[in-house]
């Protein structure tokens, strides 16, 4: 991955000793975020757990590209410290509130679509990028391991889970679509709105996709379900999908909801029965 062993300025291998911590940060599940000073300005600084320097490296990799082909809805990547104990990226301080939790109004939905398809129309060839950790290929795979184990959830709904996974539909998932740049990690606690512009934050989980599943990602993330249905049918219809993608996007989203519905399995009983609703309402649909 390009840039992953390389800071921003060479030489520079004691940037760290400059950053003077302001507040933490919301967020960064996997991570420690933080509003910093360095060198005067103000900046973010991530800190990754000790074992997740991959993380690190796709971030760093990702911010690169991003800075390289003009993408200005990302921060701009300042300095990347890979070794250990934690590996950490200083990088612009992105403006906004998190829009976890929130019903996205109309100007955020049509934020969110400028911000995504500007990532899709990127172009990949030769950027050096790896694969995102979450494919359609490797989500179909992991279902099919969950389902495996029947005791999870209800034995009906598993029934119905192996049933798909035998269409000819689901078995095209595994074949890759046309290869965009996916922002991975569609959770919208990593959308950041400032009262105008939507900006994305967290990469570590970015790489080559293909649009309809990082579209499905996006959509079905449990962090989606504040915003009505209706809403997110208008936003798929605006990314004006040609046939056989808008048929591996219904796939891919029965596909994700099948997913959260064993992720969400130790949940409260009233938020596995929500998905578990959604994921048989969508297994029984074209969408």
């Amino acid at each position: 991955m390009d840039g992953a062993g390389e800071s921003t300025q060479a030489g520079d291998n004691g940037w760290r000793t400059r950053v003077v911590r302001r507040r933490r940060l919301p967020g960064g599940r996997n991570a420690q975020v933080y509003a910093v000073d360095f060198d005067g300005r103000p900046a973010c600084l991530k800190v990754f757990a000790a074992d997740d320097r991959d993380r690190a490296a796709r971030e760093w990799a990702a911010l690169r590209y991003l800075e390289r082909v003009s993408y200005l809805l990302a921060a701009r990547p300042l300095r990347y410290d890979p070794c250990p104990p934690a590996a950490a990226i200083l990088m612009d301080l992105v403006p906004g509130r998190t829009l976890t939790g929130a019903e996205l109004t109309r100007q955020q939905i049509t934020a969110l679509g400028y911000a995504i398809d500007g990532l899709h129309a990127l172009p990949i060839e030769g950027a050096g990028l790896a694969d995102a950790p979450a494919t359609a290929a490797s989500m179909l795979a992991r279902v099919r391991r969950a389902v495996v184990d029947a005791s999870v959830l209800a034995a009906g709904f598993t029934r119905d889970c192996q049933r798909w996974l035998g269409r000819s539909h689901a078995e095209a998932l595994a074949q890759p679509g046309r290869p965009v740049f996916g922002k991975g990690d569609a959770g919208l606690g990593n959308c950041l709105w400032d009262g105008v512009t939507l900006r994305l934050v967290d990469f570590e989980y970015s790489g080559i996709s293909d649009r309809p599943f990082d579209l499905a990602e996006l959509v079905e993330h449990i962090e989606a379900r504040a915003t009505a249905d209706a809403s997110w049918q208008a936003f798929l219809a605006e990314r004006q999908l040609g046939a056989a993608e808008w048929t591996r996007l219904s796939a891919a989203r029965q596909l994700l909801a099948i997913f959260w519905a064993f992720r969400l399995s130790a949940e409260p009983a009233d938020i596995q029965a929500a998905q578990l609703e959604r994921a048989a309402r969508l297994l029984s649909s074209d969408n």
